[in-house]
């Protein structure tokens, strides 16, 4: 027989990651849009630590 509160409880933790994911690559994206208006600018700093940040944010997906 299936356990369904250990179904649910998977379940539930499979959707977090999902939401985790989905947040993360909207925060990309949108650095990554501040990244080419900042080259846009010629504020190459800024678009390091933008870059820096979206590095960040990548890694800890990876973990």
């Amino acid at each position: 027989m299936i356990d369904t509160e250990t179904l649910k409880a998977r379940l539930r933790e499979l959707e977090e990651v999902k939401d985790e994911v989905i947040e993360t690559g909207v925060r990309v994206n949108r650095l990554s849009k501040s990244v080419i208006y900042s080259l846009i600018r010629g504020d190459v700093e800024t678009a390091r630590k933008y870059i820096g940040e979206m590095q960040e944010l990548t890694s800890k997906l990876r973990t």
